[in-house]
């Protein structure tokens, strides 16, 4: 272990310019220095630490507390580097504590003696030492300066520091110099127990991660970084993360850099999907690791990368808990990994970026594969329609696919089609699995041979041993709906399988490309209506005399608005005419025209309706309205009589579903 020395410090001697010292008692009334800090050090948060993390409830807490009186501030952990020290454990108190005297300094300094604090250097976001100056007045500097400053920010952590600043800002507790004299007195005379590692530098990663294991909880996406930059201190894996992490920002909705939009984007701005960054490294490992004759294939892991089992991988033996790139540990391997990723990343950006594929979609594959331009247009929807569903397991898939045309030089002619049984399985998987199910996918990556392996699942859900499980799965997480989940672009993936694909034991074909893209490209032909609980929230059964029948879903009933198996594909003419008509009205109506509806999926569901649900009519409502309240039968027929009639719809529909892939 690193030699360790440690005390309690005020805070304005800890973070003041001048020079202070670390002090602790060896007599009555005495004490001796155990460090010195040297007038004008720097306090640097290297690149392997978490990005700042403080929302406004912690900046408010600590406000707070310390406007009432001095406070314990909690452990600061440093490693000693030359004349400076690295922040190891309280880098985010360390940096609100400096923005709070930084504030006090802009708004106060003609009425109230000020600290001069050391210089706070980020590693990951050089433009942050800029920022600090300038009192974090991002929005009123120079175009030229804004782009300097996000450019140096690594890990768009920008709006984060601007979210703090505000929140400093606009706070009471800083309203007038007599509240901010008060608060800052506290705060200087707060206190800190400080821990340093005068080791030096060589093991401040490990011991980051060490401090951080064992005491405070760091995310996965921390613990990884720490790990991969503790065995790799090349500036080539670090700039490779950089790049990975911007990329992700680009197209991941769990990225939000909390800058302001001004203006329009100087870019074209991406649907953003649900692909965390810390999944893309998951399944970036799972393709690589168990790779044809990988030497990691026996190895196991979990969400949070800690393999689950021991291991011997010739020369050691690893434990159950350890962390993959410790058990790993090789340099060579995780900047392919990463060189992988980012390639991947580029093609998700490319496909999500346009609306029809193009000249880098197609040098995606070999030119030894013949591809016409309708399957490539194909191709490029399935695979932007996985990458756009909500749920994230699936998506393993595409990059799978993306690794294996990259690197193909087979001579199958047709290995490019592996994107249907793609398709399929994940829309499957999709409707009948839960996230508990992730493993029947990650299986299939382990496999040697993959896709014959995804082919396989996709025939066991339909094998009769499987068949009651997954119906029934199925039924009630469409029969309950008790998610938020819009479920129609899921339902024409549904409706393109079973309207133009064919399954065998070996293989998933297209029957006709050319109807395929009609189907995809013609909203005209094939718009979405939501079939059996209109999208509007209202019920119109007609009108008698001078009353309108006109009645609003309650709130338990509009849940099925997005369920599954709510929508149809017909033509919009038909769709406009059926505006928020009564179920029954709607069946009348597509019955009699029920030859100008091209889409098989839509004529099942229609069919299987017409047979499952004993629906209330206009004349029973005019009857019941002249002896009581027609509002209180609808009510009824919806609470109790509709929920048991859509659970005998749901299983009608999956029964010809399965019936239909059984062929």
């Amino acid at each position: 272990m690193s030699d360790l020395i440690g005390t309690v410090i005020k805070v304005k001697e800890l973070y003041g310019k001048q020079e202070a010292a670390l002090t602790v008692p060896y007599s009555v009334g005495e004490s001796m220095d155990i460090l010195k800090l040297g007038k004008n050090r720097r306090y640097i948060i290297p690149d392997f630490q978490r990005e700042i993390r403080w929302k406004k409830e912690q900046v408010i807490e600590l406000m707070l507390d310390v406007s009432v009186r001095k406070k314990f501030l909690g452990n600061i952990i440093l490693t000693k580097n030359g004349d400076d020290y690295e922040l190891i454990d309280g880098q985010q108190r360390t940096t609100v504590m400096m923005m709070l005297i930084q504030y006090i300094k802009y708004r106060f300094s003609d009425d109230i003696e000020i600290l001069d604090t050391c210089e706070l250097i980020n590693d990951s976001f050089a433009g942050f030492s800029y920022l600090f100056e300038r009192n974090f007045d991002f929005y009123n500097l120079q175009d030229h300066e804004q782009k300097q400053i996000m450019e140096t920010d690594k890990y768009k952590q920008l709006g984060r520091f601007l979210q703090i600043w505000d929140v400093i800002k606009e706070s009471e507790i800083l309203e007038d110099s007599d509240a901010a004299e008060k608060f800052l007195n506290n705060l200087e005379d707060s206190e800190l127990n400080v821990i340093v590692n005068v080791d030096g530098t060589s093991t401040s990663i490990e011991y980051f991660l060490d401090v951080n294991l064992k005491g405070v909880k760091l995310d996965t996406e921390d613990i990884f970084k720490g790990y991969l930059f503790s065995k790799d201190t090349s500036e080539e894996i670090r700039e490779k993360w950089t790049v990975f992490k911007e990329k992700n920002t680009q197209f991941s909705n769990t990225n939000n850099n909390g800058l302001k939009k001004r203006g329009r984007p100087s870019e074209k701005e991406l649907q953003k999907i649900n692909y965390p960054l810390i999944k893309l490294i998951e399944h970036g490992l799972y393709c690589m690791m168990y790779e044809e004759n990988s030497k990691y294939s026996n190895i196991e892991f979990d969400e949070q990368f800690l393999i689950i089992k021991e291991v011997t991988d010739g020369r050691k033996h690893h434990y159950k808990g350890e962390h993959i790139v410790k058990v790993i540990n090789n340099k060579k391997f995780m900047n392919r990994l990463f060189d992988n990723i980012i390639e991947y990343e580029d093609f998700v950006i490319n496909i999500l970026s346009g609306k029809n594929y193009d000249l880098q979609f197609e040098n995606l594959f070999s030119k030894k594969l013949k591809i016409d331009p309708d399957e490539y247009e194909v191709m490029y929807n399935f695979i932007k329609k996985i990458l756009r569903d909500n749920l994230e397991i699936p998506k393993i898939l595409i990059m799978k696919y993306f690794l294996t045309m990259r690197d193909y030089e087979g001579s199958n002619k047709k290995a490019h089609k592996m994107i249907y049984g793609i398709y399929v399985y994940a829309v499957l998987f999709t409707i009948f699995e839960t996230k508990k199910g992730k493993d029947k996918i990650f299986d299939i990556i382990r496999s040697d041979d993959w896709y014959s392996e995804l082919i396989r699942g996709i025939n066991k859900y339909f094998k009769s041993e499987e068949l009651t499980g997954t119906r029934l799965m199925a039924q009630v997480k469409y029969s309950l709906k008790d998610d938020n989940e819009d479920d129609r672009y899921r339902c024409k993936s549904l409706a393109t399988i079973y309207n133009f694909m064919q399954m065998s034991e070996n293989d998933v074909k297209i029957i006709n490309m050319k109807e395929v893209l009609t189907y995809i490209n013609n909203s005209e032909e094939f718009s979405i209506e939501h079939f059996l609980i209109n999208d509007s929230g209202i019920c119109n059964y007609g009108c008698h005399g001078n009353i309108v029948y006109e009645y609003p879903y309650e709130p338990e009933i509009k849940k099925y608005i997005k369920s599954l198996f709510n929508f149809i594909f017909i033509k919009r003419e038909m769709n406009s005419s059926m505006k928020n008509l009564s179920l029954d009205r709607k069946l009348q109506y597509l019955n009699e025209q029920k030859e100008s509806i091209p889409c098989e999926f839509s004529k099942m569901i229609i069919e299987t309706a017409d047979k499952c649900f004993e629906l209330p009519t206009l004349a029973k409502i005019v009857e019941i309205s002249e002896d009581s309240d027609w509002k209180e039968y609808i009510e009824g027929y919806f609470a109790v009589t509709f929920k048991k009639q859509y659970q005998k719809f749901v299983n009608e529909v999956l029964e010809k579903i399965y019936s239909k892939f059984r062929e």
